[in-house]
C-alpha cells in the first residue's frame, strides 16, 4: 500500500522535533508549525478565491468567516481543557491541538481546490 507523502511542512516541523525533543523544543516547533500552516492557509484559500466565479467566492467568504469564528471558539475550548491539566508535557499538546486544526482547513480548502471550488 502506497504511503503518503508528508507534506513540506510536516517534514520541517518533524527535523526540528528530532533535533531538539525537549519541551521546549517541541513548544518551538509546534509555534513554527502554526505560523506555517496558518501562512499555508491563507495561500491556499487566495489561490481557490482566485480561481472562483463570484457566487462561489461570497459562499467562500462566508464559510470562511464561520470558520473563523469557529476557530477563536475551539481556541478558548482546548485553553479551558489545557489550563486545568498540570505538567510541561501538555504545553506542546496544547499548541499542537491548535496546529491540527489550523492545518486540517488548509488541507480541506486544497482538497477543494484540486476539485475545482465549485
Amino acid at each position: 500500500m502506497e504511503e503518503r507523502k508528508k507534506h513540506p511542512i510536516d517534514v520541517k516541523i518533524d527535523a526540528m522535533i528530532e533535533k531538539d525533543g525537549s519541551t521546549h523544543g517541541q513548544i518551538r516547533a509546534m509555534d513554527t508549525a502554526y505560523k506555517l500552516w496558518d501562512a499555508e492557509l491563507n495561500r491556499v484559500y487566495k489561490k481557490l478565491y482566485g480561481e472562483l466565479h463570484s457566487a462561489g467566492k461570497s459562499r467562500l467568504q462566508a464559510s470562511q468567516r464561520a470558520w473563523i469564528t469557529f476557530r477563536d471558539a475551539e481556541f478558548k475550548f482546548l485553553d479551558a481543557v489545557y489550563d486545568k491539566l498540570e505538567g510541561t508535557m501538555y504545553l506542546p499538546m496544547r499548541v499542537a491541538s491548535r496546529v491540527e486544526l489550523v492545518k486540517r482547513r488548509a488541507q480541506e480548502l486544497e482538497q477543494l481546490r484540486q476539485l475545482g471550488g465549485e
